[in-house]
């Protein structure tokens, strides 16, 4: 009897102790506190919520509203931000080496008990991105602090990348996407919306020259256009190396030691531009090199002068290739004992041994004019001369002289005179 009641009792003791276990379980498991346990956020804003307890190192075990709540932990900085419907909804945040160990936000659409707002100064120039696809476009960030990527952008449709305060949007698929950008300290994130496209980035800015060099003491004035026409220096990773400085649509840069730098320039429509540059060792002397391009730096009347003399001495140089083939004919004739050939007179010129009937039956098959030369040119000038026309050498080179006398030849047979051998006078040779 008294090991029945023995054992009722041990049994008893079990399920007392197995209710304790699980309520010190259960007590365990909640743990985490949150310095907000319930906070509003406007549509497009963030905060910070800060974690304590357990092991120091924190995740994100669930999100109830992935698609407009945002949730990034930085050390124990829960970053909160608000996007798409404004529904809100609960985040869960739980011990790295304790998972069991948790805590909750809950967030709403609102001012709400936000005491962090003063944080959530994070803000962009553009505000918004439109990007083609391929193109790059530059984001400057301004708040108070160092800056990193809390939530990238979708990577089927965008990729971005931080430099200190400026952040790049790469296009890589068309569609809408957005990359949420944090402070470093003092908590405060947003979130920048982002839609790439096939068309072109309305007035995106454009420098005269791209990546340009100097050296050190150079002065570079490097031309600014698109956007709005009135820019300013948003940002220079570099000022120790490189000084810039902006005057209307004229960005002036002078290196001063060796190095890169990335200047961020911004209309002040919205769009921005960045320009690198790489600082040389060679010391200047204070030369200034103007990239800009004066299309209108030759008066017309002087091109037009330049012109006439260029054709003048085209004439003359076709006129003096003419007169040294005849020369050369000449000498070859006096080489082989051709005398009567150097006679310009058409009688001794034909009674050089110049058969009639094989001259009016030669055919002629291409188009002949000044400055050509060859066979059709050497029987163009014997038909010539046997029409009474032509007085001078058969050089087979057809120069001014040649020309003049096909005008006469055209005259005489009812062409119109325009000196070279089109298809009308090639009919009328090979008649």
């Amino acid at each position: 009897m008294n090991i029945l009641k023995r054992a009722k009792m041990f049994r008893v003791a079990l399920i007392v102790l197995s209710a304790i276990v699980v309520s010190g379980s259960s007590a365990h498991a909640a743990n985490l506190s949150m310095s907000q346990s319930s906070v509003g956020i406007p549509l497009g804003q963030s905060t910070t919520v800060t974690i304590a307890g357990g092991s120091g190192s924190y995740f994100v075990s669930g999100n109830s509203s992935q698609g407009s709540v945002q949730a990034n932990i930085n050390g124990s900085a829960l970053s909160l931000g608000l996007s798409g419907d404004g529904s809100g909804g609960t985040v869960t945040v739980c011990d790295a080496i304790t998972p069991s160990t948790c805590g909750t936000v809950t967030i709403t659409n609102g001012s709400g008990s936000n005491n962090n707002s003063s944080a959530s100064t994070v803000s962009f120039n553009p505000s918004s991105v439109s990007v083609p696809v391929g193109s790059i476009q530059t984001v400057t960030i301004s708040g108070n602090g160092t800056y990193f990527i809390s939530s990238g952008a979708n990577s089927t449709v965008a990729s971005v990348s931080l430099s200190g305060n400026v952040l790049s949007v790469t296009g890589i698929g068309s569609g809408g996407t957005s990359a949420t950008i944090c402070q470093q300290s003092g908590g405060g994130c947003n979130s920048l919306s982002i839609t790439v496209g096939t068309g072109s980035v309305s007035g995106a800015l454009n420098f005269s020259q791209s990546n340009p060099s100097v050296s050190i003491g150079q002065i570079m004035n490097i031309s600014i256009s698109g956007g709005s026409n009135v820019f300013s220096l948003s940002n220079n990773s570099n000022p120790n190396g490189l000084t810039a400085t902006i005057n209307g649509t004229s960005l002036t840069i002078t290196g001063k030691a060796i190095g890169s730098a990335v200047l961020t320039i911004c209309s002040s429509s919205g769009p921005c531009g960045s320009l690198s540059v790489n600082i040389t060792g060679t010391t200047a002397s204070n030369t200034t090199v103007n990239t800009t391009t004066n299309t209108n730096s030759i008066p017309a009347s002087f091109a037009l002068t330049l012109l006439t003399q260029i054709q003048s001495m085209e004439s003359q140089l076709s006129q003096f290739s003419s007169q040294l083939a005849q020369l050369k004919t000449s000498i070859q004739n006096l080489i082989n004992g051709n005398f009567g050939a150097t006679n310009t007179g058409t009688t001794s010129s034909v009674g050089a041994g110049m058969n009639l009937g094989t001259v009016n039956s030669y055919r002629f098959t291409i188009p002949l004019s000044l400055g050509d030369s060859g066979t059709e040119v050497t029987e163009l000038q014997k038909r010539l001369l046997v029409e009474g026309v032509y007085s001078g050498e058969i050089t087979g080179y057809f120069g001014p002289a040649t020309e003049k006398s096909v005008k006469a030849y055209q005259t005489k047979h009812g062409l119109t005179p325009l000196g070279n051998v089109g298809p009308g006078t090639r009919a009328e040779l090979n008649k």
